[in-house]
Formats: C-alpha cells, structure tokens, sequence
C-alpha cells in the first residue's frame, strides 16, 4: 500500500546495531532464521576489525522486499540474543543509510579489499538467493589487499 511505501521508503536494507563484537557472521544468520526471516535476506555483511579478528557491533541486513524490511526493523528493533555470547545490549535496528539495493550492495563490495582472496570467508559480505548462500560476483578489477594494522603489546589486550 501506499503508507507501507511512505513509511520506509520502498528500502531493504537494515542497520543492525550493538551487536556482540565476538558474534559472527553465521551465528548472525541462525539468529535471523530463528527469527523467522530465514530465506527473507539476500545480502549480510558483518564488517570486522582486520587487525583485532573481531566485530565492530554492527550489521547490514537486506531483505528481499521492503514488506518483510519493515517486519524485520519492527521485530529487530530492541531483539535480545539469548545463549552463549549474546552481549548485554538491546539490538538497534534503523534503515541504512545510503539506500542501497542488493545490486548496490554488489557493486559496492566486489571490489572492496574485504573481498581479497587472501581473507577469511567469514569477514566477507554474504548474498543469498531463495535462502541459499550464492557465490559473490567476481570483481571487475584486481583487489589490493586490505590493510592490516599490527597491534603494540599495549593493543593486543584490548
């Protein structure tokens, strides 16, 4: 209708934040299929602090529609995980910002460093078709490697 569209724009992607920094990407999307949107996402991107090997707290999640989009930031919004590793806070989930299709998303990512064959699969962006995961396009030009800082003794424990 037209005050679905008013009120979200006609967007899929979500802002997930105050996500445990340990969480992964595919505990992430058991949390979303346990959620009921199993099959509902077509793009998940966990970015992860190369040099710490963890979460920076926060997730892009796009949703096949923005019908479901709109169901997914109402029952997303203040979701508590539960279980080993599920943090303290109250996820916040807000519409992304810029917009961006799944398309997008591709475009934006395929040539990134994050996608370096030299990473691990876990820290890459994720794209699904009928839930299923599918492979990433392949870039359009080589990927340099990301840059990877080394921590000092003083770092390391942070």
């Amino acid at each position: 209708t037209d005050g679905e569209v008013a009120a979200g724009g006609g967007r899929t992607t979500l802002m997930l934040r105050n996500l445990p920094l340990d969480l992964s990407r595919d505990v992430l999307l058991g949390h979303l299929d346990d959620a009921g949107f199993a099959g509902a996402y077509n793009f998940v991107y966990l970015p992860v602090d190369f040099t710490r090997r963890r979460g920076l707290g926060y997730a892009l999640v796009s949703a096949c529609t923005p019908e479901v989009a709109e169901v997914m930031l109402l029952r997303l919004d203040g979701h508590r995980l539960s279980g080993e590793g599920g943090g303290d806070d109250a996820w916040k989930a807000s519409w992304s910002e810029p917009c961006r299709s799944v398309t997008e998303h591709v475009q934006r990512y395929r040539n990134s460093p994050v996608m370096h064959p030299n990473m691990p699969d876990e820290y890459k962006p994720a794209i699904f078709l009928d839930g299923k995961r599918v492979a990433f396009p392949p870039p359009t030009r080589p990927i340099r490697p990301p840059r990877i800082r080394h921590l000092k003794a003083s770092e390391s424990h942070a």
